[in-house]
């Protein structure tokens, strides 16, 4: 089991970290809250959601490419 810190999360998903923090605090992400106020993420619950985030923007990029004339 691997825990990932917001901003190796932000890395993986090429956003900020406040974009992992609005995620995760409007359910989008699950996350563990460590020490004072510290979000961990399980490597095994963010998995799914990158691979669904990188097909979009796979198909996204191809759109956009394919609308330059």
């Amino acid at each position: 089991l691997m825990y990932l810190s917001t901003g190796q999360v932000a890395s993986l998903f090429n956003v900020s970290t406040v974009t992992i923090r609005n995620w995760a605090e409007q359910g989008i992400l699950k996350y563990e809250t460590v020490g004072h106020n510290t979000r961990m993420f399980k490597e095994e619950d963010i998995e799914p959601i990158l691979d669904i985030w990188n097909k979009f923007n796979t198909v996204f990029k191809r759109q956009e490419s394919g609308n330059k004339k």
